[in-house]
């Protein structure tokens, strides 16, 4: 992380980001600060990169009773969710509340496009706000309202 960067975070600490001391994140303090957040709504389901199944912090919010669905992170998980991520966002319809944090997020995305279909990459720094917002679109967009049920969300 470079001094810039330090700066930014500083300036974010408390408004957009909570931060830890020390080098690593406390995983059952993410969970409380998670679960505060989620308290704020009626959320049933929440969406994750294939392979983390097993972290603490997914596995922590099943248990507490909401569903948790995987979506894999390459072409063909992730491709119809971005495309729609970047016609909603060239469009103006993404609303980020004036976030400066997701606005950085988004400039350090890169769309790696193959054939017909698209990925987001680094081209600088964290971009991770980013791809929680596209996992977001591809749950909402492929799980029916009330229906009590989700559905694999790659079948989107």
């Amino acid at each position: 992380m470079n001094s810039k960067e330090t700066d930014q975070y500083r300036n974010w600490q408390d408004k957009y980001i909570h931060t830890f001391p020390g080098n690593v994140s406390d995983n059952d303090l993410v969970y409380e600060i998670l679960m505060e957040e989620i308290s704020k709504y009626q959320m049933h389901s929440f969406s994750f990169k294939k392979g983390i199944e097993h972290s603490d912090i997914v596995q922590a919010l099943i248990r507490n009773g909401i569903q948790g669905n995987s979506l894999s992170h390459g072409y063909q998980g992730i491709s119809t969710p971005t495309l729609a991520w970047e016609e909603m966002l060239t469009a103006g319809q993404i609303e980020h509340f004036n976030n400066l944090v997701l606005a950085w997020m988004n400039s350090n995305c890169m769309a790696v496009r193959k054939d017909n279909d698209i990925r987001l990459e680094k081209s600088g720094s964290k971009v991770v706000g980013i791809y929680a917002a596209i996992n977001a679109l591809a749950l909402w967009k492929s799980v029916p309202q009330d229906s009590g049920d989700d559905a694999l969300i790659e079948n989107w």
